[in-house]
């Protein structure tokens, strides 16, 4: 038995152009999103927290 290679494999399904392709379909693997998002809530915090102690320090004076 010989294989065509112009007859798609059973395991790889035909690729439809306008779908995008997943990353998930491959094995790869994103880096997290979640951790990005505690680290910009942490700066906003720490912001937040830089206003307060120079308003404070404002009324102290």
């Amino acid at each position: 038995m010989t294989i065509d290679p112009q007859e798609p494999r059973a395991e790889e399904p035909p690729v439809d152009p306008e779908e995008p392709e997943t990353f998930e379909d491959k094995g790869e693997e994103q880096p997290p999103l979640e951790r990005k998002d505690h680290e910009a809530v942490d700066e906003a915090d720490r912001a937040e927290q830089e206003i307060v102690v120079e308003e404070d320090e404002e009324e102290y004076r």
